[in-house]
């Protein structure tokens, strides 16, 4: 039986929130490098899916911890809403296709930044970002490409969504008392 803290006030669930994200993402990051040291420490080996699959799972451990303590609600009942208005998918593609010129205009504005040591990193970067997406899409078979829509474009984005909106900004609208602030 897990003793529930419900009536705990929301400063308080915001920083033991907090905690449980702290503690999450140092065991993700213990797993992931236990992996990385497992495969020899060769960036080339690591399996990214592996790594995909464990941060995004860390961010629904941290709902399904927080819940378990300080919610009384069952965990799906109100995290999940879907009684939003058609014409708020409109008002998201409208304002994406809006958005997506100014977009190319910050990164260009962002790549014209010179500070030193800059192009070293960039090059580190580019290095990393390239041998991670070969890393990600590596995969000939119908299964390996299902694989990789479901761990690089299911998983992360749900789970994310349900400890930001589902949980953290009900804290803050319970913390502030205002939706707009929340």
């Amino acid at each position: 039986m897990i003793k529930r803290f419900t009536n705990s006030k929301p400063i308080t669930k915001f920083f033991m929130l907090l905690a449980i994200f702290i503690v999450m993402q140092i065991v993700c990051g213990g797993v992931i490098f236990i992996d990385v040291i497992a495969n020899g420490m060769d960036p080339k080996n690591v399996n990214m899916n592996f790594v995909l699959i464990v941060s995004a799972l860390s961010w629904g451990f941290i709902v399904l911890i927080y819940n378990a303590l300080f919610e009384k609600r069952e965990i799906f009942k109100k995290t999940f809403s879907f009684k939003s208005p058609w014409w708020y998918l409109i008002v998201v593609i409208v304002l994406f296709v809006a958005i997506y010129p100014l977009m190319s205009n910050i990164e260009v504005f962002n790549s014209s930044w010179k500070i030193d040591g800059s192009s070293f990193m960039n090059k580190i970067s580019s290095q990393s970002s390239m041998i991670q997406t070969g890393q990600i899409i590596k995969g000939t078979s119908v299964m390996d490409l299902i694989e990789t829509l479901i761990v690089f474009c299911l998983l992360p984005p749900i789970f994310e969504e349900w400890f930001f909106r589902g949980t953290l900004q009900k804290l803050f609208i319970s913390w502030t008392k205002n939706a707009y602030i929340g």
